[in-house]
C-alpha cells in the first residue's frame, strides 16, 4: 500500500506546489483576476480539449467499446446517486435555508476538468484521460442543469446552449473516434501533445491564483466544511469503490471513477455563485479546504485501490 501511496503523494505534492506558486502569483499581483479569466479560457477552450482528444486519437485504447458505454451509464448513475445522497446534507449539518442549495452542490460536483485530468494523468498515465472525457460529458450535462438549479434556487433561467462547450464537444468527438478506432499521427499528434502538456501547470496556477483572493479566517472557521470534506473526499469515493469493484473488472476504469469522485469541489462553484449573486465566500472557502485536503486523501485512496 505504501509503495503506491508515496509516488502518488509526491505527484500530488508537485501539483500542490504549482497551486502554491499560483497563490503567490495572485498575492504579488503577478497574476490578476483578469489574467486568470483569460488563462481559464485557454485551459477550458484549448488545452483541456486537446488533452481529451489526444487520449482517444493518439493514446492506447485501454477500454473495449462495451466498457465505454458501461462507463457512460455508470457516470449517469453516479450523479443520480450523488444528487439523492446530497438531499440529506442540509438537515445533517443544520444548514441555513439560504445555503442549502450550495451545500448540496458541494457534495455533487467535483473539479473534474481543472484538477481531475492532471491528477488522473499523474496517477494512471495520459491514456486514462479518455475515461475522464466520458465522465466530463455527463458532468456538464448535470452541472448546467441541476447544478444551476441548486445555486439559484430554481429561479434562474437556463440556456441549453451552455451545454455546448469546447470540453463537451471534444469529449463527444473523443468518444465517437474512440468507438470507431480512429487515430492520428505525425504533425497533428505532435501538435495535440504539445498543447496538452500545457494543461497541468496552467490549471494548477489558475486554482492557486483564485484561492489567493480568499480571506483565511473565512476558510478555516466553518466547521461544516470539514464534515463536507470528509464525506466528499473519503466516504463517498469509498462507497462507490465498494459498490463498483464487483461490477467493473477493468482496474483503470474503476480507478479513474473513484479518483474523479474524490476530487475537490468544482472551481466553477465560485463562478456560478458570483453569477447568481449567492454566498461567494462560502463557495471559495469550500474549494480551498477540499483542494488542500485532497493532497492527503487522494494518495490514501490510491493505496486502497492498489490494495484492493
Amino acid at each position: 500500500m505504501m509503495e503506491t501511496m508515496i509516488p502518488v503523494f509526491l505527484q500530488m505534492l508537485v501539483l500542490f506546489l504549482l497551486i502554491g506558486i499560483g497563490y503567490l502569483g495572485g498575492k504579488t499581483r503577478v497574476m490578476t483576476v483578469e489574467g486568470n479569466k483569460s488563462l481559464s479560457k485557454l485551459v477550458n477552450c484549448i488545452t483541456n480539449p486537446c488533452n481529451i482528444l489526444y487520449s482517444s486519437l493518439c493514446g492506447e485504447h485501454l477500454l473495449r467499446n462495451g466498457e465505454v458505454l458501461t462507463l457512460l451509464g455508470l457516470s449517469v448513475a453516479m450523479y443520480v446517486f450523488l444528487i439523492a445522497a446530497a438531499q440529506l446534507i442540509p438537515k445533517l449539518l443544520k444548514v441555513p435555508q439560504e445555503q442549502a442549495g450550495q451545500y448540496k452542490f458541494m457534495m455533487i460536483y467535483s473539479n473534474v476538468g481543472f484538477m481531475g485530468i492532471p491528477v488522473v494523468t499523474a496517477v494512471f498515465g495520459p491514456d486514462a484521460v479518455f475515461c475522464v472525457s466520458v465522465i466530463i460529458m455527463v458532468f456538464y450535462m448535470f452541472l448546467f442543469t441541476h447544478g444551476i438549479y441548486l445555486i439559484c434556487g430554481g429561479k434562474g433561467g437556463f440556456d441549453w446552449k451552455s451545454l455546448i462547450t469546447p470540453m463537451t464537444v471534444s469529449s463527444a468527438v473523443s468518444i465517437v473516434s474512440y468507438l470507431c478506432r480512429f487515430q492520428v499521427s505525425g504533425v497533428l499528434q505532435d501538435t495535440l501533445n504539445m498543447l496538452r502538456n500545457v494543461t497541468t501547470p496552467c490549471a494548477m496556477l489558475i486554482i492557486g491564483c483564485a484561492l489567493s483572493a480568499i480571506p483565511f479566517k473565512s476558510v478555516f472557521s466553518n466547521w461544516r466544511l470539514y464534515v463536507v470534506s470528509f464525506l466528499k473526499l473519503l466516504v463517498i469515493p469509498c462507497i462507490i469503490y465498494l459498490c463498483l469493484r464487483g461490477i467493473v473488472s477493468n482496474p483503470v476504469m474503476l480507478g479513474v471513477i473513484v479518483v474523479i469522485m474524490a476530487m475537490p469541489i468544482a472551481s466553477s462553484f465560485t463562478m456560478l455563485t458570483a453569477q447568481y449573486d449567492k454566498d461567494q465566500s462560502l463557495a471559495a472557502a469550500s474549494v480551498f479546504i477540499t483542494t488542500l485536503l485532497s493532497v492527503i486523501t487522494i494518495p490514501l485512496l490510491a493505496g486502497v485501490l492498489n490494495a484492493g
